[in-house]
């Protein structure tokens, strides 16, 4: 699964997607980022050292990709590690 395939299919529960040179900015499902503002978004998903990793800059929660996925929607998950 290529990094684009995740995002155009999660795209509607993460809200305010962004592609940055990084990876990927959105609102962080997990603290509810930009639910006072609505230009917020501090969570992101990059690669590092050849691995995909989630990071939220507003609560500090840090996980694989592999977790996020899996929190995020399980049967994605599944086609992720086929």
């Amino acid at each position: 699964m290529q990094l684009n395939d995740w995002r155009n299919l999660l795209c509607g529960r993460l809200g305010k997607i962004q592609e940055v040179p990084c990876g990927y900015r959105f609102r962080c499902p997990y603290c509810g980022d930009g639910q006072k503002s609505q230009v917020k978004a501090r969570g992101h998903v990059a690669e590092k050292w050849g691995k995909r990793f989630f990071k939220c800059h507003n609560c500090g929660l840090s996980k694989s990709f592999d977790q996020f996925l899996e929190d995020m929607d399980s049967y994605l998950y599944v086609e992720y590690v086929k």
